[in-house]
């Protein structure tokens, strides 16, 4: 939902409310950053010092190996001073491995990746003569890390990261955002009682199978990499 959202603000705000006028790249990029890094610097200087007391107080930190977590390993002094580089230089959605010094910082990281690419593809988004289509594209490219990941069984941490936060791998929500936002502008009847409710039923449903797939522990990379794409889409076309 994060990053459908960003996706769908940014497309709003920058293309959309301007009608499609081409986007100063520098103007964008200095207000994103401008807001965006401050953040993660605070959260960043918040996690060096429970990471300090752990390194000094174990002699070292330990991460698993595999997403059963029952396997694990003490990370090298190397190991940590280079999560400390990334997280810093906002890379350490990049690292599949492991997360240190704020670990949820990872969806920051992944965003300013994003941040680059918007002035690069939000025009062609929003000329687009099939953005519908498009969606559904979107929709298979998101779904096939995560269904080639259970064909092969693959379930080591390296797999786990790289499908859980790889900006790569979580691209399509962001673009889709965008599609999503082009659609509900180009739409003259976007909160009718058949969408809200086709839409709310989406929500509900996905809730729902999360459930069960939870209750049941079923380890499938499909539930987390495919199956909450349309909930996402049709949470935000709700709220919009």
């Amino acid at each position: 939902v994060f990053f459908v959202l960003s996706g769908f603000l940014l497309m709003h705000a920058y293309v959309v409310m301007k009608n499609g006028r081409e986007i100063n790249t520098r103007n964008f990029l200095v207000a994103r950053f401008s807001t965006l890094y401050p953040l993660h610097v605070v959260g960043l200087l918040l996690a060096i010092g429970p990471v300090a007391v752990t390194l000094f107080a174990r002699g070292g930190i330990t991460v698993a190996t595999d997403t059963t977590g029952e396997v694990m390993r003490v990370l090298e002094q190397w190991e940590v001073v280079l999560a400390l580089f990334m997280s810093f230089t906002l890379l350490n959605a990049w690292n599949p491995l492991y997360m240190l010094f704020n670990g949820p910082s990872w969806s920051l990281s992944a965003l300013g990746f994003y941040y680059l690419l918007f002035p690069l593809i939000a025009l062609k988004i929003y000329r687009m003569k099939s953005p519908k289509i498009a969606l559904v594209l979107l929709a298979i490219v998101f779904c096939l890390p995560g269904a080639i990941a259970d064909l092969l069984h693959a379930n080591s941490a390296f797999s786990a990261g790289l499908l859980h936060r790889n900006p790569i791998i979580r691209l399509p929500l962001f673009i889709a955002g965008m599609v999503l936002c082009v659609i509900f502008a180009r739409s003259p009847a976007a909160g009718s009682r058949r969408q809200r409710l086709v839409s709310a039923i989406l929500v509900v449903a996905t809730i729902a199978l999360g459930m069960i797939a939870l209750h049941q522990q079923y380890r499938l990379h499909i539930v987390r990499n495919g199956l909450f794409f349309p909930a996402s889409l049709a949470l935000i076309w709700l709220c919009a």
